[in-house]
């Protein structure tokens, strides 16, 4: 349990504040702006840039297998955390490192009770103490300083939970269940309490007064004379909603504030602000941090999430060390199409294997707005594009077609640790198109669909024809899908098997055909289900199939047991029993200038799994990841099924902007009665073929 609550403390993210004028004397001048720095205004508030570069290091921390907070000092900063216990029988060992600027490190054990655990740690010059929470409830509380101890029940009465805490001059300060702010001797004698907001953070101004930040609020507060009142807002610039404040202690300003993926120094007196550096610039992902501080002299400490594959927990630190004369030019990536949440997170480590690179995220949206596709097709065909795209929201078949994306195939054939064969060979034929590979996704998920034996049938696939009989065969059913009126259905069935409306390689649509005509009769008596649920309404016969979204092995072993092993998977008709869903497709332009940059950042998202577990799951287009992640389910019969699904999968969700506008177009004619079957019909094709034709031919 403690082990559990050391991680949860961990992971918080101790945000930030905006800026506002202070009632006190000037801070001096930032050491490393000089007059020449570049400035410019952002949301309002003026930004000097220094041209200053550092070089990222990593070291794990010394003994402590789970760092908490970062709290520096002037001889360097102290890291708390925890060393796990090798024995379950045994309790984990509450520490702290004592790192100098060199890196060396000094580690001793903090004193704890049995049932105990430090909530906050604080230094008074290099003192440290450490606030202890006991007891079943966890409200025994107890300081624990140097050749000292001293119980804090008396001031604490009635607080369940500190969020920040400070000692100055044998006083301690803390902040208690976001309802109060409250000062006590060493001896815990309380000496004043008042009402405040949630407090996130105590840090000391420049000019020795104690501030506090509360993050929900985005506002600092003073504190002095016994009581706190506020001081500020923060600037725009800083109220990201993620935003993160740290002291600054060893640096020219009041504290330091990383928000925008940006970190900046801030003295709050002043108008400007000054960007120390950006963390795509330094390799680093803002929202790992964890914990920051200034060694002085341009050198900083952080502490950094760390988990491993299998998700346990851990960290790292790293070290911003500046950079004596000019960095050799590095060579830039861009890259472009629709960011994703992992994106920052593997610059970081790409620009830690290849240091000769920098990657560049070129946002088109908000370049060119509406003409955004437009513009990045004419950058394409012109020489202009970027080196590696996104391809997920994109008209990827049509730069297919018009032979603007490499063959990823040569790539693989020429790759020193990779061969065609690594890969799940049933995905990859999915994704050819004529038998070149444009694409390939950083992880995939399993789309199918389910029903009850008795009326879908065993564990086979069906085609549409085999689809339509059976709902036929059931008149009793209300509805394909429980949540889809009659044009939504048509529209879920257009995206997993769009092969059953359209083919992309000669160019024709089939909304003329037979079996489209029966799909509008099955979509005009489409009715929702009188069901609290969908699962109900499956389970009640009412409905004949329910949609699953597989994206972890584990999940679904789990679910397996639980309800999922009396249900038949069909999948959906003309699809095959499975249907790969892509996550973060990715493509390299023809015209691209790094190339084998792109295929090396492109190779690292694919082959390393923790993005996936950081991002929606799924598993690698390498086949050894499925292998791995299903051979550790617990349930033979779900991992049987999990197998034959991935196995039977042939094709790739695919949304059809185009066609589907289309079809929202029409079909309420239809459905409302105002075009027969034989009308609609008719017209979707004509619509839908000539959008064919353009495109593809």
């Amino acid at each position: 349990m403690k082990r559990l609550f050391a991680f949860l403390l961990a992971c918080v993210l101790l945000c930030a504040c905006s800026a506002c004028k202070k009632e006190s004397p000037p801070a001096p001048e930032p050491a490393q702006t000089a007059k020449t720095d570049p400035e410019q205004t952002i949301s309002g508030l003026s930004v000097r840039i220094p041209a200053t570069q550092y070089r990222l290091g990593r070291t794990e921390p010394e003994l402590l297998d789970l760092g908490e907070h970062l709290l520096p000092y002037d001889k360097g900063a102290v890291l708390t955390g925890m060393i796990f216990a090798q024995d379950e029988a045994e309790n984990d060992t509450e520490a702290a490192a004592f790192y100098a600027p060199d890196r060396s490190c000094v580690v001793q054990t903090l004193a704890v009770s049995p049932d105990g655990r430090v909530v906050q740690a604080a230094l008074d010059g290099e003192r440290l103490f450490s606030l202890e929470a006991a007891g079943e409830d966890g409200t025994q509380w107890a300081l624990h300083g140097p050749d000292m101890e001293a119980s804090l029940d008396a001031a604490l009465t009635g607080c369940s939970n500190i969020t920040a805490m400070a000692v100055r001059e044998d006083t301690v300060y803390l902040a208690a269940d976001g309802a109060c702010v409250l000062a006590c001797s060493l001896d815990g004698m309380l000496l004043w309490k008042q009402e405040a907001p949630a407090i996130d953070r105590f840090f000391s101004a420049q000019d020795g007064c104690l501030l506090a930040w509360a993050r929900q609020e985005q506002v600092l507060y003073l504190l002095e004379d016994g009581a706190i009142r506020r001081l500020c807002a923060m600037p725009d610039l800083f109220c990201t909603g993620t935003e993160q404040l740290y002291p600054g202690n060893q640096t020219p300003y009041d504290c330091i504030v990383c928000a925008n993926d940006a970190f900046f120094g801030w003295s709050i007196a002043e108008e400007a602000v000054t960007q120390l550096f950006t963390c795509d610039a330094a390799g680093l992902y803002a929202g790992d941090i964890l914990d920051f501080c200034s060694l002085g002299n341009d050198r900083y400490l952080g502490l950094e999430w760390a988990p491993s594959a299998s998700g346990e927990p851990g960290c790292t630190l790293f070290w911003l060390t500046p950079v004596e004369g000019k960095l050799p030019e590095k060579r830039t990536i861009r890259v472009a199409g629709s960011r994703s949440s992992i994106f920052s997170m593997a610059v970081r480590d790409f620009s830690s294997l290849y240091p000769e690179y920098q990657v560049e995220f070129v946002d088109y949206e908000v370049q060119y707005g509406e003409q955004a596709d437009q513009q990045l097709l004419m950058d394409l065909l012109y020489g202009q594009s970027p080196d590696l795209l996104f391809v997920n929201g994109l008209p990827y078949e049509v730069y297919a077609r018009q032979g603007l994306l490499e063959d990823l195939y040569p790539w693989i054939d020429a790759d020193e640790t990779l061969s065609r064969t690594d890969f799940t060979q049933n995905l990859l034929r999915a994704l050819e198109t004529n038998g070149a590979l444009y694409r390939l996704p950083q992880t995939y998920l399993l789309e199918t669909a389910m029903g009850l034996p008795e009326t879908v049938g065993g564990e086979a696939d069906w085609t549409m024809a085999e689809f339509l009989d059976t709902v036929q065969e059931h008149p009793a059913l209300t509805a394909v899908f429980a949540q889809d009126d009659g044009a939504s259905m048509l529209q879920q069935l257009l995206l997993h098997a769009p092969e059953a409306f359209v083919d992309y390689e000669a160019a024709e649509a089939h909304f003329d055909s037979p079996e489209f005509l029966r799909q509008l009769a099955l979509a005009q008596r489409q009715s929702y289900p009188e069901a609290e649920s969908g699962r109900e309404a499956l389970l009640t016969g009412q409905v004949l199939l329910e949609p699953l979204t597989i994206a972890r092995a584990q999940d679904f072993d789990e679910e397996y047991a639980d309800s999922l092993n009396q249900f038949s998977f069909p999948g959906f008709p003309g699809a095959g029993r499975a249907v790969f869903y892509l996550n973060l497709p990715m493509a390299i332009p023809v015209s691209a200038q790094e190339k084998e940059g792109a295929w090396a950042f492109l190779k690292l998202l694919i082959t390393e799994d923790r993005y996936a577990a950081r991002g929606r799951g799924g598993w690698l287009p390498l086949q050894a990841d499925f292998e791995e992640k299903t051979a550790a389910m617990q349930d033979p019969d779900a991992e049987k099924l999990l197998r034959a699904l991935q196995e039977s999968a042939t094709s790739v969700f695919y949304y059809d902007a185009a066609i589907s506008q289309i079809l929202a177009d029409e079909l309420p004619y239809f459905l409302s009665g105002d075009q027969t079957a034989d009308q609609i019909s008719t017209r979707i094709q004509r619509r839908a073929q000539l959008y064919l034709e353009e495109t593809y031919r």
